[in-house]
């Protein structure tokens, strides 16, 4: 008897991973064009920046549905593009990346899942030059992709990778090391929906992960 074709369950969620992330990164790119867009309006050229930066990541924890959920705290790479219209004003795009455990506790026992997380968001951003420091500040919105690192399972239902979208929003000042190089230090709080990884085990309610980051910009 010749056995039909099937499609496993890691096939199943490499595929939903690849959707989830492509929904995202468009998301993200229409927002970043939208904010962008005035620069052109202006018809001049400023100055745009690369920077790199490693964070650290520290989530909150959250409760809800007979779950308290939390997080291991970790580090990651954050990496952005700034273009500014104006002396003041402009337009940011990150991406980011960490690793850590997220952690689920329930009357009947705890679980912990290791997770790869994604960041996309694009924001507003203000700035203010008073000389080699400046000091700045931006909100936006984007999304996060939770994609699991094993293929363990803590519940009936294997963990399937899940996006959420999230608002963004930081605080920090560059410091000028040369006419072209910066040291900046800033916050990034990023507000989501706990994940639950498709499993229906989760608190259902807001999480906020805290993000100190220091690293270089290149201004061109």
């Amino acid at each position: 008897m010749k056995a039909g074709t099937r499609t496993s369950k890691p096939e199943i969620n490499r595929g939903l991973r690849k959707d989830h992330m492509k929904k995202i990164f468009a998301s993200t790119l229409m927002l970043a064009t939208s904010l962008a867009a005035p620069m052109f309006a202006q018809g001049e050229t400023d100055r745009m920046e690369i920077g790199v930066s490693a964070i650290g990541a520290f989530p909150s924890g959250s409760s809800g549905n007979g779950v308290q959920q939390g997080g291991s705290y970790s580090g990651g790479v954050l990496a952005s593009y700034r273009y500014f219209f104006t002396a003041h004003q402009g337009a940011e795009a990150d991406y980011g990346y960490t690793r850590d455990t997220l952690q689920y506790s329930t009357f009947s026992g705890s679980a912990g899942l290791p997770s790869n997380m994604h960041e996309f968001s694009a924001s507003y951003v203000y700035r203010m030059p008073l000389g080699r420091f400046t000091p700045f500040a931006s909100a936006g919105f984007g999304g996060v992709v939770f994609d699991p690192a094993t293929g363990g399972s803590f519940a009936p239902v294997a963990p399937a990778a899940q996006g959420r979208p999230t608002f963004v929003y930081s605080v920090g000042a560059d410091i000028t090391i040369t006419s072209h190089l910066s040291f900046r230090a800033q916050y990034r709080g990023l507000l989501y929906k706990a994940p639950d990884f498709g499993t229906g085990i989760g608190s259902d309610s807001a999480m906020n992960m805290s993000e100190p980051a220091g690293g270089l910009v290149w201004r061109f």
